[in-house]
């Protein structure tokens, strides 16, 4: 009716009751973890604030402004990319 089709787009969009970026926290992590692949306060801190170590920020990072520009710098660009 309105026409030849010549583009289609799709979108993924998530509806999550945990809310987003609410990833499981390693109970083992920390600064005093043993494991070969742990991080240092100041290789993950770079230039943001220093704070005492915070499992939620380590591990659900992108909800911080510290360390993260917001949705809009983290999954906006994947809708608006296309």
């Amino acid at each position: 009716m309105i026409g030849k089709l010549i583009m289609s787009q799709g979108s993924y969009h998530r509806n999550s009751t945990g809310g987003e970026w609410n990833w499981k926290i390693d109970p083992a992590a920390g600064p005093k973890a043993k494991a070969k692949t742990s991080s240092t306060g100041k290789t993950w801190l770079g230039d943001a604030p220093k704070r005492k170590y915070d499992g939620d920020r380590f591990f659900r990072f992108r909800k911080y402004w510290d360390y993260s520009g917001g949705i809009a710098t983290d999954l906006f660009y994947h809708v608006m990319a296309p």
